[in-house]
């Protein structure tokens, strides 16, 4: 079953690059479809519910670039990105087609993450990190760790460590570009 989804995927690839389908390759939706789960470059399936109760399906973040965010309360060059995270979050806030999702991998009580979220000026959603979460991308070894993906649902980026705003604000608009 494997073998033949990979052939199936790498025949819809070839197809794209050398124009032949372009009805199926031109829309993000249609990009999205070739992306499944079982592909390790490809946004995963998960449903993030923020801590205010919004819930993001993956057919919601069909077609837009998705910036995940894995960050915990005590890690100190978490401290230090989350002020840039949240200048970039605020430069693209009214925009539908991006969607930056900060993932919790501690487990604060809500007045200490309020509190937390205010001392540094954290503006975007906050996921508390589940298993499910934490299975699709694969217990991520380092935080911050962020994951970019572009409207086709592709991992366009993959970062350890802090990132400033204007890295992530450039590669945001880099996707933005691409039709």
């Amino acid at each position: 079953m494997t073998r033949t989804w990979m052939a199936r995927a790498a025949a819809v690839a070839g197809l794209c690059v050398l124009g032949l389908s372009a009805s199926s390759c031109s829309t993000p939706e249609a990009a999205a479809a070739s992306c499944t789960k079982a592909a390790p470059d490809c946004k995963p399936k998960v449903t993030f519910v923020d801590t205010a109760g919004h819930a993001y399906a993956p057919e919601a973040l069909a077609g837009k670039v998705v910036v995940v965010n894995f960050w915990a309360t005590w890690c100190k060059p978490c401290m230090a990105e989350i002020p840039a995270f949240s200048r970039v979050y605020s430069s693209y806030q009214g925009k539908k087609d991006v969607v930056m999702l900060g993932v919790m991998t501690d487990n604060p009580d809500e007045a200490t993450l309020l509190n937390f979220t205010s001392d540094h000026e954290l503006l975007y959603p906050v996921v508390r990190a589940d298993r499910d979460i934490q299975m699709a991308f694969q217990y991520p070894d380092a935080i911050p760790t962020t994951f970019v993906y572009g409207r086709s649902g592709k991992l366009e980026a993959s970062h350890r460590g802090p990132m400033n705003d204007d890295e992530l604000k450039a590669l945001i608009d880099k996707l933005l570009a691409e039709k």
